[in-house]
């Protein structure tokens, strides 16, 4: 008894059109099954998510120390002048 997904592949392959000069079925590539595939995909999401929010805390610290230096470089203008 065949028990398959419904969609004609078993999990986990994909067959290409077409064989090798051979008449093997090397033609197989890997496809992830469609829940391991969107949890994956969600993983990833939340991956950039936390690099996103990484990076916009990194720039508000970027932007508050060139802030300051600019602070520093005018007080040090107006001291020389």
């Amino acid at each position: 008894m065949h028990v398959g997904n419904g969609s004609g592949f078993s999990s986990g392959e994909f067959t290409l059109h077409g064989q090798k000069k051979d008449k093997s079925s090397g033609n197989i590539v890997p496809v992830m099954p469609q829940r391991e595939a969107s949890d994956s995909i969600r993983r990833q999401i939340d991956e950039l998510r936390v690099e996103a929010a990484r990076l916009l805390s990194e720039s508000e610290k970027t932007k508050r120390a060139a802030e300051k230096l600019a602070e520093r470089i005018a007080r040090l203008e107006r001291t020389a002048l």
